[in-house]
């Protein structure tokens, strides 16, 4: 017991650090342990599993996460049933996965099912539904049903002001929905969203900073997001600025392939053509692309939308030859 105990106190410290690999391995160790111990089917093992399939994702291999999570909702449904809570959160941890890997869609459907089971087990309010109304609102915005996705955050903003006012904690998926609130103001108001979206997420940077660190992860996707939201208000210089940061931060703490540092290169990308350096920008998505490609695939909506933009500069740098020549499929098969 006080050997599991070390374990896990281990794993969280190495998440908090943003040393997502290393907490990979560990778990990974956990894990194939437990198996030869318990087997497939032994509650801690899938406790382990669920455990490695959390730093999958952390990691960015978000295609592992999904098989491993698709395997560990079939287990435990068998183990526990449809509708029990350790069942509920690896379906929706599954529909992140689908998310992440452009299945907006399906992600959302599979995020109501877990919903509405929870509701059945639990009081609205409660963490458990509101991680799942959370979730649900991010996949259907992506989807591009940014009103329903905005009326969701808002409620569940509202609802977590009061959980922290009652409790006086400031959990992870507190400033988590703030930020996803600054992206519902962006995607649903093209005239005031921007500023608004920029007080949302000055709102909440600063408690990012102090819990989890001035060059953590998720306190750079706070920075990714607010150069997105300076450069839609014209601000070219800060948007570059931040979008750097953020970028040159992932990429020392994840790597280069990793799907956030690529997020990153398209945003700096933008910054760099808005200010005509076209050379950097072809660079910096170029980069970005091939990393989302490798990870996703070609058809993979982000990969689409990188391709988009290295159209639109290579235009600009007058490469009209270029241009024909690495037209993404999607506009190659609308032409025919």
């Amino acid at each position: 017991m006080a050997r599991g105990a070390e374990r896990a106190g281990q794993r969280l410290a190495l998440r908090a650090l943003g040393r997502y690999k290393e907490a990979l391995e560990l778990d990974l160790r956990i894990h194939l342990g437990f198996r030869e111990t318990f087997g497939e089917d032994h509650a801690r093992t899938l406790s382990a599993a669920n455990n490695l399939a959390i730093d999958l994702r952390l990691a960015g291999d978000s295609e592992a996460a999904r098989r491993l999570t698709e395997d560990i909702v079939r287990r435990r449904t068998a183990l526990l049933g449809p509708t029990h809570p350790y069942t509920l959160a690896t379906k929706g941890h599954h529909a992140r996965d689908l998310r992440d890997l452009g299945d907006y869609r399906t992600s959302a459907e599979l995020l109501r099912e877990v919903r509405e089971g929870f509701e059945q087990v639990f009081n609205p309010g409660v963490p458990e539904v509101l991680q799942a109304d959370k979730s649900l609102a991010v996949s259907l915005r992506k989807a591009g049903r940014t009103a329903e996705a905005l009326r969701i955050t808002e409620e569940t903003w509202k609802t977590y002001a009061r959980y922290h006012d009652r409790h006086g904690s400031t959990l992870p998926e507190i400033l988590a929905c703030g930020l996803n609130l600054a992206a519902d103001y962006f995607a649903t108001d093209p005239e005031d969203g921007p500023a608004r979206a920029v007080r949302q997420v000055e709102e909440v940077l600063d408690e990012y900073q102090d819990s989890f660190g001035a060059e953590h992860p998720f306190t750079m996707y706070c920075f990714n997001n607010l150069a997105m939201y300076h450069r839609a208000l014209g601000n070219t210089e800060k948007a570059e600025e931040l979008s750097r940061h953020a970028r040159d931060c992932l990429a020392a703490t994840l790597g280069d392939d990793h799907p956030a540092v690529c997020s990153a290169g398209l945003n700096l990308a933008n910054a760099y053509g808005d200010r005509g350096l076209y050379d950097h920008a072809e660079r910096s998505e170029h980069q970005a692309v091939e990393g989302l490609r490798r990870r996703f695939g070609a058809d993979h909506p982000d990969v689409l939308v990188g391709m988009g933009n290295l159209t639109i500069t290579l235009r600009d740098k007058g490469h009209e030859e270029r241009v024909r020549s690495r037209r993404p499929p999607a506009v190659r098969r609308r032409a025919t």
